[in-house]
């Protein structure tokens, strides 16, 4: 009786299982923020979120339903941002955008840049004040300043 056939076959089902765990593990790091739409999906990467000063800046990944082209006629299926939210002021800006070929942020980069401009007012209802939203509840409180102490010796 020949085993190695069946070492392989065993190998690979045990491999095939370690990717399926993967890949649940990391779709349980995504929280999807627009569960109704059907062509878009919008997932917020909440270990992605910061305060930095008194802005939020967190990591969006969005997945299309069909390929879209960017302005350099490259075709992609998903892409991952970077967004910065006033959460008083109820604005928000792109700094960074990376489009990936395949679905979930996978396969090869097609494009990214980076765009450091203002921000502006969200829409109300719309993709991104969900965005916003979720950013902005995941925030961690901004840290307090310590009073100094000042120590006298008598």
């Amino acid at each position: 009786m020949n085993t190695v056939p069946m070492q392989r076959t065993r190998t690979a089902i045990i491999g095939a299982a370690a990717l399926l765990i993967v890949e649940a593990a990391a779709a349980a790091d995504l929280v999807q923020i627009n569960p109704n739409e059907s062509s878009e999906k919008y997932f917020l990467l909440p270990d992605s979120i910061v305060s930095v000063g008194d802005k939020v800046r967190a990591w969006f990944l969005t997945d299309y339903e069909s390929p879209r082209t960017s302005r350099s006629g490259l075709q992609y299926r998903s892409a991952k941002s970077m967004w910065v939210f006033d959460c008083t002021a109820r604005a928000s800006g792109l700094q960074q955008l990376v489009l990936y070929q395949g679905a979930g942020g996978s396969e090869t980069v097609v494009q990214s840049g980076e765009q450091v401009g203002s921000l502006s007012g969200v829409v109300p209802g719309s993709v991104g004040e969900s965005m916003l939203v979720a950013a902005c509840a995941g925030a961690p409180p901004p840290q307090q300043q310590q009073p100094k102490l000042h120590r006298y010796s008598f």
